[in-house]
């Protein structure tokens, strides 16, 4: 899509594979709709570990970075 807008797409990757499991147990098997107080804090604690992916991509994430500069026309 962002090719088909006019941009040329620098880096495409997953981020965020650490949030996997608990969006799916929170959205999925316990059918939240909000994110709970004691999850957010989770995800704070687990923050530094998220540095890894800068080095490291993963293969599936919970997000998808795109890196993108539009093309002159």
């Amino acid at each position: 899509l962002l090719q088909e807008t006019g941009f040329a797409v620098d880096d495409l990757r997953f981020v965020n594979r650490l949030a996997v499991f608990g969006w799916w147990l929170s959205s999925r098997v316990l059918k939240r709709t909000v994110l709970p107080k004691d999850q957010l804090a989770v995800f704070k604690v687990m923050m530094p570990l998220l540095k890894l992916e800068e080095r490291h991509p993963p293969s599936f994430g919970l997000s998808l970075l795109a890196l993108a500069r539009r093309q002159q026309a």
